[in-house]
């Protein structure tokens, strides 16, 4: 655990060694010509090349990176609620690998930062939550992004690519920080996936749905996860397991073999809002504890994108 908050305070730090850049002044970018996808598919390839031929000099070490740029926006990208093609700055394209970072960003106009996780598949994944295509249609992505825009801002993430964007069809140009790690998505318990919630029984003996993440057990783990969500979701911290003279101050006791091994349950509510970008719908959420569940008080089933680093 406390190294696990010391990379993360040394993250913040170099971020705030980066932040002060955001702050230059910015150039501005004439009205762009409608253009095809073909500009959008030049733009994640010039970001391709950006990771292989782009380093900071800043103080990190190990597998961190740490790219810093200005760049100008492209046209295309769609949701599956608006067809409108939308202006977006691609950070760090998908490879095929994990991403976990922070990014700090500024930009000519209000913008949102968003963490892409998938791609998920129209047929089979997509059931309620946020996605959009980057290159015309042909890849769909679960989104996980901010309800509101703003010039200048930070974001954390555990994603296949992450961007900044608009709704709108104005052009923006924005500055970008992004200190980050490349992971494999199989490894260990780190992964991509699109599942379906099951009923649950375990909260002061009220039903709910759930989503495992990582199974309780006596081993501790911290890690951070983003998620984008069908329904207003909390998250379940497993602590434990407990002693018996451990239970009698526990608010919330869950027992997976029928009170044999007990776990305290630690509920977080990161603000289930109405509207589509509600917080309790998609984000980042840093954990720890002995196991972590996705979990919603209503029998209705949800459907949930995440990506998932374990320190």
């Amino acid at each position: 655990m406390q190294l696990s908050i010391k990379c993360s305070i040394g993250i913040l730090g170099l971020i705030l060694i980066t932040f002060g850049i955001l702050f230059s002044q910015i150039p501005t970018k004439s009205m762009a010509q409608e253009q095809d996808h073909s500009e959008m598919i030049t733009a994640l390839r010039d970001a391709e090349d950006r990771m292989m031929n782009e380093t900071l000099s800043l103080p990190i070490s190990g597998p961190w990176k740490a790219l810093s740029g200005t760049l100008s926006s492209s046209t295309e990208i769609h949701t599956d609620i608006n067809d409108t093609k939308h202006e977006i700055i691609v950070v760090l394209p998908d490879t095929g690998k994990l991403y976990e970072g922070i990014l700090a960003y500024s930009a000519t106009t209000d913008v949102q930062p968003g963490s892409f996780i998938g791609p998920v598949n129209l047929t089979s994944d997509k059931k309620g939550q946020l996605i959009a295509s980057m290159d015309g249609g042909n890849l769909w992505y679960a989104v996980s992004t901010k309800e509101s825009d703003q010039k200048i801002g930070t974001w954390q993430f555990a994603a296949n690519a992450i961007a900044v964007h608009t709704d709108s069809e104005t052009p923006f140009t924005g500055n970008y920080t992004v200190i980050y790690r490349e992971l494999e998505p199989t490894e260990g318990n780190n992964k991509i996936e699109t599942t379906t919630s099951v009923p649950f029984e375990g909260i002061q003996n009220n039903t709910g749905q759930i989503v495992p993440i990582i199974p309780a057990s006596s081993e501790n783990h911290t890690g951070t996860l983003s998620f984008s969500a069908s329904e207003n979701i909390q998250f379940l911290t497993f602590h434990g397991p407990l002693k018996q003279t451990d239970e009698l101050d526990k608010k919330n006791i869950w027992s997976p073999d029928g009170g044999e091994t007990k776990y305290e349950i630690t509920v977080a509510d990161l603000g289930n809002k109405g509207g589509l970008l509600s917080p309790g719908k998609m984000g980042t959420f840093t954990f720890g504890g002995n196991g972590l569940s996705i979990y919603s008080p209503s029998e209705k089933p949800f459907t949930v994108s995440y990506g998932l680093v374990v320190h």
